[in-house]
């Protein structure tokens, strides 16, 4: 029998260091998750369910349980992970001791733990060359010798095993026989632990290593654009996970996580849509005895039902205490292909659109008003983790340095935003424009002099924001950047290339990608990106004004529906307002500068662009367009404007002699 375990550390009570590497280890299993990568130690099967702080679900080694599921026959495996960022394999060493006491509890916990398939891993950055050469040894003979005879034999054969194999062997049996209050281990029990025990090193936590560039490949895959973006983005969501001790699978992370890893040549899904059987029909759905109570909570989209602060928004939409309230949402829940689905601890509506178009007949003004008052509170909050330096904002989830409503609400509020400016007359009982005028309001309140913090708050936000009511939002940034001092050169200013630390200026560029394929919003879009363009101070990030500039304009690839004409007065309206940006962004179009070209933010909400939308660019659009760069670049505004410049590039000089 196990002794009574000791309180494994959590990110909670080992510090930063420790909280550091563990989130980065979990991060690692999320982005294989989201690559389709596999477990090391386990059969090739996709990871299902990352448990984060299993001690909640009974589990002593608890920093993560990863469950693997077999698409074809439904088995199943888990790994249970220890995370310590430096360790010995010594007697005297407790932290040792104490990984093996949780896992030989798991181990003997049927219910939990299955001999036969699972696995018990300690994952550590730091341990000693002989340890690692002897403890592996042992491992390695426990998992694949025939028999616990055959696996001591080879472990003390002299010359066939590491110099001390057998001392790291005694190591194990002290600590195993400490955990089984005070009694030795017979050697079957020890050859059967020992075989379902791994040691796995991950040089995760500084810049450099292996397993980082070996991630970063998994995520190029499927992003190539901005990998850092991705990975410091998974970390920075495991750690927000990491409080709550929330399970993670594909269907609660965030949205824009799933878009970066949406798109891969091998893999083909059916169709959401055809996926389940037929459901109700509007008729069925709109005569519903709840279906007033669903129309509202459309209006917020989503929420948490682990925040307080998320319930009492609900209670204040539907006007009921949210014990009142759930016996609702669970009956509207259980209804055939409900709308509504429970996922994680989050409560979620899908098919928004489809769904306005059947109950948006049942919201009236005062609705929409009370829709408004929530998004101003909601949305108007500061993220506290800006009272942090950018240095130690990674540690902000660990120090309680958290939204006071969730993620999930703050982004199924600004979707709902978004989903009611771009369809306002769906809302048929509403004042004419009473929907738009709202949106608009909201826009107006919630960005007009915006603060730096408050901008970066809304950061993740901003694609949707922008759908809302594009003219507003583009206004509002034109505001933003007259303003003296400008938010946005602190938001510049915030930009970290450590682990864990983000830019705050990548919504707002995927908000004017999403605007910029509508030709009506081209030219105010690159002008707006050209003069943020001339706030970058530059960075690590390839995410930059810049760079949007390029994609949305480049000659064989342009990311825009507008016409070449349209294109043409963008660019020099570009060069006209900001000489030294446009003479850089004329250069990154000339001929042979770009070869590739990376997708840009596509809008969600408008219908501007296919799905399948391509460019088509002929050969003589082509080329017309290079002569044209050609041409401005050496129109005598700019050169007077560039005097330093000798004589143009090699790349213009080709222009002229094609």
């Amino acid at each position: 029998m196990a002794n009574k375990s000791k309180e494994i550390s959590n990110p909670f009570s080992t510090g930063g260091g420790g909280a550091h590497f563990e989130a980065h280890i979990q991060a690692c299993f999320v982005a294989l998750m989201l690559s389709r990568g596999h477990v090391p130690n386990m059969p090739c099967w996709p990871i299902k369910e990352i448990a984060l702080q299993g001690k909640r679900l009974g589990y002593e080694t608890d920093d993560l349980v990863l469950l693997i599921e077999d698409s074809e026959t439904n088995e199943s495996r888990r790994l249970l992970g220890q995370v310590k960022h430096s360790i010995t394999i010594t007697k005297g060493d407790s932290t040792f001791g104490e990984v093996i006491q949780a896992a030989w509890t798991d181990f003997n916990n049927s219910s939990i733990f299955n001999k036969r398939k699972d696995i018990i891993a300690l994952i550590t950055s730091h341990i000693s060359a002989t340890d690692h050469k002897n403890v592996q040894f042992i491992l390695r003979q426990a998992k694949y010798a025939k028999n616990s005879l055959e696996f001591f034999t080879n472990v003390r054969m002299a010359k066939f095993s590491p110099s001390q194999a057998n001392n790291k062997l005694d190591v194990f049996k002290l600590h195993l026989k400490n955990a089984n209050n005070g009694t030795d281990l017979t050697d079957e029990e020890l050859y059967n632990f020992l075989g379902c025990f791994q040691v796995l090193g991950y040089d995760l936590g500084d810049e450099k290593g292996v397993v980082l560039s070996l991630i970063h490949s998994h995520i190029s895959q499927f992003q190539n654009k901005d990998i850092s973006r991705v990975w410091s983005r998974i970390v920075d969501v495991v750690q927000s996970y990491n409080q709550s001790g929330t399970t993670i699978t594909r269907d609660n992370l965030p949205e824009d996580l799933l878009k970066d890893f949406a798109k891969h040549r091998s893999t083909i899904e059916i169709p959401s849509h055809l996926k389940n059987s037929r459901g109700q029909t509007s008729n069925q759905l709109i005569s519903y005895q709840h279906s007033s109570e669903l129309a509202l909570l459309l209006l917020i989209g989503g929420w948490s039902d682990q925040n307080e602060n998320d319930k009492k928004i609900v209670s204040q939409l539907l006007n009921k205490e949210y014990e009142d309230c759930l016996p609702i949402i669970k009956d509207i829940s259980k209804q055939s292909n409900s709308p509504l689905v429970f996922k994680n601890g989050a409560w979620l509506i899908n098919e928004k659109i489809e769904l306005l178009k059947t109950l948006g007949s049942l919201i009236f003004d005062n609705d929409l008003d009370n829709f408004k008052t929530i998004v101003e509170l909601v949305l108007n909050e500061e993220d506290p983790a800006f009272e942090l330096s950018k240095d130690e904002r990674y540690l902000a989830t660990i120090q309680g340095k958290v939204t006071k409503y969730s993620g999930i609400l703050r982004q199924n509020l600004a979707e709902s935003m978004a989903l009611t400016g771009n369809h306002a007359k769906l809302f048929t009982q509403c004042t004419p424009s009473k929907a738009e005028n709202i949106i608009c309001t909201l826009l107006r309140e919630l960005l007009s002099e915006a603060t730096w913090q408050q901008w970066a708050t809304l950061n993740t936000l901003l694609p949707n924001l922008a759908e809302a009511n594009p003219n507003e939002f583009l206004k509002q940034i034109e505001n933003a950047l007259s303003l003296d001092p400008c938010p946005f050169d602190e938001i510049f200013a915030q930009e970290g290339s450590g682990f864990g630390q983000t830019n705050y200026i990548t919504g707002l560029l995927w908000g004017l990608e999403a605007l910029a394929w509508n030709p009506q919003h081209l030219v105010r879009v690159v002008c707006i990106l050209g003069e943020l363009a001339r706030h970058d101070t530059g960075g690590n990030w390839v995410n930059r004004p810049i760079n949007s500039l390029t994609t949305i304009l480049l000659p064989w690839r342009p990311q825009t529906t507008a016409d070449l004409e349209k294109r043409k007065t963008a660019i020099i309206t570009v060069v006209r307002e900001e000489p030294d940006i446009g003479w850089n962004l004329l250069l990154e179009l000339l001929p042979n500068k770009h070869l590739t070209a990376f997708e840009n933010y596509k809008p969600k909400w408008q219908n501007t662009i296919s799905s399948e939308w391509e460019a088509n660019i002929s050969n003589q659009e082509y080329w017309e367009q290079n002569d044209f760069f050609g041409d401005l670049v050496n129109t005598p505004f700019l050169t007077q404007h560039h005097r330093r410049i000798v004589k143009p590039p090699v790349c213009i000089q080709q222009v002229s002699y094609h």
